[in-house]
């Protein structure tokens, strides 16, 4: 869809990672880490998510996964 579709007029879209950043951000050396986390930085690893709930809620839950803290804003 591109850019488009998150930039619309009253567009409540954000883009959301399917694959977080910090998931893909490692490797053998600092460049590796750093390629493995720009890689996620493509269309083909985003989707279309409501810009509350990727920014709040969801951004709250993968938080509290990765390390092991939960911060909800409302």
């Amino acid at each position: 869809m591109g850019s488009s579709l998150y930039s619309a007029h009253k567009s409540d879209f954000d883009k959301g990672h399917m694959t977080k950043r910090e998931d893909a951000q490692w490797g053998q050396s600092d460049e590796e880490a750093r390629n493995g986390a720009l890689s996620t930085f493509y269309y083909t690893n985003a989707v279309p998510q409501v810009a509350r709930l990727n920014q709040q809620l969801w951004r709250g839950l993968e938080d509290y996964i990765f390390k092991g803290k939960l911060f909800l804003t409302g």
